[in-house]
């Protein structure tokens, strides 16, 4: 199956989070903010648009380096992957009103704890990068997709040779061990139902 990865466009913003949708259906994290089978079509709607808007805001500016998968045989976009330089502050960039049920409690939660693990390990150093998001629809996955888009934006930190930061779910330790990333620590969430592997790459000589 032909796969060519190429920069994301500021159009790309529904398609992206309707593949993110489905690669995180099932994920415990997510559907503690906000998990569509609980909620209603126009909850769905209102969500889905919520978190398109941000992706674009994301999409846009200086700093920030996404890219896409796509299958050549049928032009769909099948996965992405989201880098930031560190003069970015992709939290403060992405702002846009949040609609009443989704728990933004527990997502600024989350969000500290993940803040909580940067001031750790990395302080105030601005030579390390932040992987923003990454995935890949369900139907491509076990291809090889998410390794090729991970070292496409490996490539924009190898540039300058700095170091890149990440955190994410126990399936995907293997991938990113793979490309040269070492866990730091571990992030415990929902009692255990969820854990983040905070993990860091180290500069290229």
């Amino acid at each position: 199956m032909p796969i060519t990865i190429e920069p994301c466009k500021y159009d790309d913003a529904e398609t992206m989070i309707i593949t993110g949708e489905a690669a995180f259906a099932e994920d415990a994290l997510n559907n503690a903010i906000f998990d569509p089978k609980q909620g209603t079509p126009e909850e769905a709607f209102e969500y889905r648009n919520w978190r398109i808007t941000i992706t674009k805001q994301r999409l846009s500016g200086e700093g920030k380096y996404y890219f896409k998968a796509m299958d050549d045989s049928n032009g769909r976009l099948v996965g992405y992957i989201g880098l930031v330089d560190p003069k970015v502050d992709i939290h403060a960039q992405s702002k846009a009103p949040h609609p009443d049920f989704v728990n933004m409690e527990f997502f600024e939660r989350v969000h500290e704890r993940i803040e909580e693990a940067k001031r750790k390990w990395v302080g105030g150093r601005e030579d390390v990068w932040y992987v923003a998001s990454m995935c890949v629809h369900p139907d491509y996955q076990g291809q090889g997709i998410a390794k090729r888009l991970m070292q496409r934006g490996l490539e924009e930190v190898d540039k300058v040779r700095e170091e890149v930061m990440l955190e994410g779910t126990a399936a995907a330790l293997k991938l990113y061990r793979s490309c040269g990333f070492e866990l730091l620590e571990e992030i415990v969430l929902l009692d255990g139902r969820c854990t983040l592997a905070v993990m860091m790459r180290r500069a290229k000589a």
